[in-house]
């Protein structure tokens, strides 16, 4: 068996399944994107089932998924690869238009790849044929799925939501159409309340996590938001909070939904914790009939990564197993 550093310098294709009927269908599991696989026996590490040579020129930076015995992933040689669990053997491949980088996700059957172009494709799992397709605008985000419905963020910051049978827009959210705050000016009656300064976009490039009713995610114009799953006539949908870190966030959040906390790390050196429901979250109109902003949240506790041990930004993703949360700083450390 070749050793673990000959199999990185080969840019071979490892995988580590848990078992091949355990499913692992998108970014971090579930929807929450904690991370978390239970009821699995399977001890990390022990073994290496298989392995995949690929070309050593293809990069594999998306993430495998995993679901009915098949295990997909995506490369930067344009292909979607369906293997067989078990066994490592090809099932059936696909060449998109540009190079893979979000991950994929599988539901009901159906898998979902989007390329760097902004081309996301249906596929049906078991036999590779292409079920739809549709654009979204270039993007190097994962792919999320909750309730018959797709979300996905993009280089423009937009995070939209699409019906998982039709592949339909059913709404698109800017991270731009957000002001930060409110201004007033003259006083008493004759005082009025106009939208501040407008949020500069950011690209999309982690996983929007789902949880009571609301899409959370983090942009790379430093700021956190959750907006209303189920959108509005139009299109449309409504932030219900956002947060301002002090520096570009790449991962993706995560929901720990038993203190009821989304947990999101920053390039500021900086693991947050903010309630997934603050009291009084929702839109903040200005006038009465715009929306400006929304209800700015505030942290439960936040962990400063030490600094003196070397650059400290929290690019990754938290993980959790309900008691503790896991993440890995650029400094070469993972802490809990």
């Amino acid at each position: 068996m070749l050793s673990m550093r000959g199999l990185s310098v080969l840019l071979a294709l490892v995988i580590l399944v848990p078992g091949v009927n355990a499913a692992w269908g998108s970014f971090h599991s579930d929807e929450r994107n904690t991370g978390f696989q239970s009821g699995s026996d399977y001890k990390v590490f022990e073994d290496v089932w298989w392995n995949l040579k690929v070309d050593p020129a293809t990069q594999i930076e998306s993430s495998p998924v995993h679901a009915n015995g098949i295990v997909v992933v995506g490369g930067w040689d344009k292909i979607i690869r369906a293997l067989d669990a078990a066994s490592g053997t090809e099932r059936w491949t696909a060449t998109l238009g540009a190079k893979i980088v979000g991950t994929p996700a599988i539901s009901g059957g159906r898998l979902f790849v989007v390329d760097s172009a902004g081309t996301l494709n249906a596929y049906d799992l078991q036999k590779g044929t292409v079920l739809g397709t549709t654009a979204v605008g270039a993007t190097l985000a994962n792919l999320k799925i909750h309730e018959g419905k797709l979300f996905i963020g993009n280089e423009a910051g937009e995070m939209k939501a699409y019906d998982t049978e039709t592949l339909t827009l059913l709404w698109k959210f800017s991270v731009a159409s957000v002001a930060d705050g409110t201004t007033t000016s003259g006083s008493g009656s004759s005082a009025t309340t106009a939208c501040g300064t407008a949020i500069p976009a950011g690209q999309i490039r982690g996983s929007p996590a789902i949880y009571g009713g609301l899409v959370i995610f983090g942009s790379m114009n430093h700021w956190v938001y959750a907006i209303n799953e189920q959108g509005q006539p139009g299109q449309t949908t409504l932030p219900q909070w956002i947060f301002k870190t002090n520096d570009i966030v790449v991962g993706s959040p995560m929901v720990d939904s038993t203190n009821g906390r989304v947990i999101v790390g920053s390039y500021d050196e900086k693991v947050y914790a903010l309630p997934v429901s603050p009291s009084g979250k929702g839109p903040v109109y200005a006038p009465a009939t715009t929306v400006c902003t929304a209800f700015k949240n505030t942290p439960t506790w936040t962990y400063t990564v030490p600094s003196t041990i070397g650059q400290s930004k929290v690019h990754s993703s938290p993980a959790t197993d309900g008691i503790n949360v896991y993440f890995g700083a650029n400094n070469g450390r993972v802490y809990a």
